[in-house]
């Protein structure tokens, strides 16, 4: 996730989230999102079927809540315990946990991943796949691009080529976090999953990576518009995926932030490293940003 927004500072942690700093910038005169009237209003305004919401203050969640329906074709109403695809925003979550292992020395930001005996076969280029440490990764200067072959086959052995130097530029690349997922996995012994439900399930405990659901799992679909009523259910990947995977709530979404923003979880040394800027000011989809690892 990257932000375009003025940095703030809390204290000793800097407050990069658009998201945050969006929240606490409210407009006086703007009703409350607690107002189930108006944000229903607002939903069929704009044709969209449901939505999911916390609101932040001062690093703290003040209010949840959902509206409309998480599923039209048999009208069932969003809740607080509704489950979104959260895509790229699973790559902030997989970052926290990356650095979580960076404080424990299982994970060196740049020590590159072949000097501990990591490898894909899908890559020829051998040259440029030493060059690659979680740092560059995180930071999307991998020079790898963002998916070649089908992402949600986790068994795809289609050649992973190198569009640029790794260091040398911005290159967004959800095929570099499942590299470094990979590696993650090898050094801890344990799946991305296993690995979020020890270190963040007490924040977030109704999210997960993997899929099948639980049971009393409360889950959305996607709708272009709630006009043609014709949506999917929330993506079954077969294993779980660090780039874009996470089906979450906007509650639990939302204490992740404000942990992130009281500088709660981790060291201040380790949050500093992980919202230091790494990629200098650059157009993306004609806004001018920045890009820290994984935020």
């Amino acid at each position: 996730m990257s932000s375009n927004s003025t940095w703030r500072t809390n204290g000793l942690c800097p407050l990069t989230l658009a998201v945050l700093i969006s929240a606490c910038a409210s407009d006086p005169q703007a009703g409350s999102m607690s107002d189930d009237v108006s944000v229903d209003v607002l939903l069929q305004q704009h044709s969209v079927p449901s939505m999911s919401y916390a609101r932040l203050a001062g690093c703290n969640v003040v209010e949840t809540g959902a509206a409309g329906f998480a599923d039209l074709s048999v009208p069932r109403a969003a809740n607080e315990r509704t489950l979104f695809e959260a895509a790229s925003l699973s790559k902030p979550v997989f970052a926290w946990l990356v650095m979580s292992l960076v404080e424990e020395g299982l994970v060196h930001l740049d020590r590159p991943l072949v000097d501990d005996g990591f490898d894909s076969a899908r890559i020829v280029d051998k040259e440029r796949l030493g060059k690659l440490t979680p740092r560059l990764i995180l930071a999307h200067r991998s020079g790898l691009p963002n998916w070649s072959g089908d992402p949600r086959d986790p068994d795809r052995d289609t050649a992973l080529a190198f569009s640029a130097d790794p260091a040398t530029k911005h290159t967004y690349s959800g095929e570099a976090y499942t590299l470094l997922q990979s590696f993650v996995e090898q050094k801890t012994g344990v799946s991305l999953q296993q690995l979020f439900e020890d270190r963040l399930g007490h924040v977030m405990p109704d999210s997960v990576f993997r899929r099948p659901f639980a049971s009393d799992a409360d889950t959305s679909r996607g709708y272009h518009s709630a006009r043609n009523g014709e949506g999917e259910a929330v993506a079954p990947f077969e294993r779980e995926n660090a780039a874009y995977s996470l089906a979450t709530t906007a509650r639990d979404y939302g204490w992740f932030l404000s942990m992130v923003c009281s500088c709660d979880g981790l060291t201040k040394e380790s949050y500093r490293a992980m919202l230091a800027v790494q990629t200098d000011e650059f157009e993306l989809e004609e806004a001018v940003t920045t890009w820290r690892l994984g935020w």
